[in-house]
């Protein structure tokens, strides 16, 4: 339907309106005079004008959360009860040092058992989140406890007990009675490597608080592994440092996947495994603008 042919008409009639009203009409009373207007030429019913609230002619400005902000508070009966058979109102005693930590090993056991350190991965959840971890990891820094964590190298002790406990692993770890380290470090030696790969799952089975460590504080964990990995492979071969100076540890297998789009500041400082499409890349820039070569025999130069 076309308004076009009778818009003159219309503008006239604002006009004889706002003249009889005086300068000093409104904008609002103006739109309302040239909706009524159009409502009159296009006939709008009574059902349709349900479609034309009052409400459509004001600015969408959103709703006013100020306004009613005291209906919120009101005591209403029906949904102020609570059932106390599902209230637990049973005291509990404090624990102890040892008795916590053999809790959050357990724990630190069911939540790698159930892929929990991926718990991050919720596609519908945009914000931050942290998995069973690192809200532990929290919780013990907020004891006090978080220091030992963070901070390993700062702990004489605790850096003996991370290196006896994984020279001990890779010394010893079995499965099929073999020996799976060394006959790794065996394969990389072959191969003139520098990179030792670790498989977590392995870690857990054994010592599944030490797990937790490398997911949370890697930074400081890993450069600990490198250091027995490479005192484990020179015990094995004790020239393997005239090939290679340093020995990496690598982690494999990490319970979940990150996707990068996902990354937030609550991953910082933490050992996770990320996955993703590379969809541009740059070319290839050659730093080498000019060679030339010096023949040994004749001395020529070529290039």
């Amino acid at each position: 339907m076309s308004l076009s042919g009778d818009d003159s008409d219309v503008e006239r009639d604002t006009k004889r309106r706002r003249l009889r009203r005086g300068d000093d009409a409104s904008d609002d009373e103006d739109n309302a005079s040239i909706a009524s207007g159009i409502e009159g030429d296009v006939g709008v019913t009574a059902d349709e004008r349900v479609y034309f609230s009052a409400d459509d002619e004001e600015d969408d400005e959103g709703e006013d959360l100020i306004e009613n902000a005291q209906d919120d508070y009101k005591r209403m009966d029906t949904l102020d009860q609570y059932d106390m058979g599902q209230l637990d109102d049973r005291r509990y005693d404090a624990i102890d040092d040892d008795t916590r930590r053999r809790v959050e090993e357990e724990l630190d056991r069911r939540d790698a058992r159930e892929g929990r350190l991926a718990a991050v991965l919720q596609e519908d959840q945009e914000m931050e989140r942290d998995d069973a971890h690192r809200r532990r990891f929290v919780r013990r820094q907020d004891e006090g406890e978080g220091d030992d964590l963070v901070q390993v190298q700062h702990v004489p002790n605790l850096v003996v007990t991370v290196y006896l406990m994984h020279k001990q692993f890779l010394n010893t770890y079995t499965h099929d009675n073999k020996v799976v380290y060394h006959e790794k470090i065996v394969k990389m030696a072959q191969r003139n490597e520098q990179s030792l790969e670790i498989e977590i799952g392995d870690i857990i089975q054994c010592m599944s608080i030490f797990a937790a460590w490398i997911v949370e504080a890697p930074k400081d964990m890993l450069s600990l592994l490198d250091e027995v990995a490479r005192d484990v492979v020179l015990s094995l071969f004790p020239y393997y440092d005239t090939i290679h100076k340093e020995v990496f540890v690598r982690i494999l297998d990490l319970p979940g996947t990150e996707k990068i789009r996902d990354l937030r500041t609550a991953h910082l400082n933490f050992l996770i495994k990320v996955s993703g499409v590379v969809t541009r890349r740059t070319s290839v820039f050659p730093q080498l603008q000019l060679v030339k070569f010096n023949c040994v025999a004749c001395g020529a130069i070529l290039g």
